[in-house]
């Protein structure tokens, strides 16, 4: 949502629409982004139960091999990446 179209470096404005995001079309794929609320009816459809959304945040003195250090400090203010845990019901 923060990704120029010109940059591979996210900036610190919502630059797509949260609710327009289902299905991002780029050269040879296709980036599938549901909203909070669509995952979690899709969890529930399927008999799943959410136990946790953990919203990944690196520490200040993280490195990494494909990010620089302007991208670990934005991730550092919003997640980037989320991990939910589900399990099946019953």
């Amino acid at each position: 949502m923060c990704y120029p179209e010109d940059s591979d470096h996210p900036g610190d404005r919502l630059l797509t629409d949260y609710f327009g995001m289902w299905a991002l079309p780029f050269e040879g794929y296709v980036d599938f982004m549901l909203p909070y609320g669509a995952w979690i009816r899709l969890f529930r459809a399927h008999g799943l139960v959410i136990e946790d959304l953990i919203e990944l945040r690196p520490p200040p003195d993280a490195a990494s091999s494909y990010r620089d250090d302007s991208d670990r400090e934005w991730y550092r203010r919003w997640p980037g990446e989320q991990i939910w845990k589900v399990r099946k019901e019953g």
